[in-house]
């Protein structure tokens, strides 16, 4: 997601689905809510490798 793309709106919607703070202006929504995602990225873990043809795909998804 492209935090500083998003209209005032939707960045206030996206904080207001993880219960955070709501109020400010542009550059402090998004500086808010580019830290919540920060931190549901920390805690998933780190992204899968992708795979050696470049796509990031699980096994489970491929065709048997």
């Amino acid at each position: 997601m492209e935090v500083r793309r998003l209209r005032v709106p939707e960045l206030r919607d996206e904080l207001g689905r993880r219960g955070l703070d709501t109020r400010g202006l542009k550059a402090e929504l998004a500086e808010r809510l580019q830290a919540a995602l920060e931190a549901e990225g920390a805690r998933r873990g780190p992204a899968p490798d992708p795979a050696p043809d470049g796509h990031c795909e699980s096994r489970a998804a491929r065709p048997a």
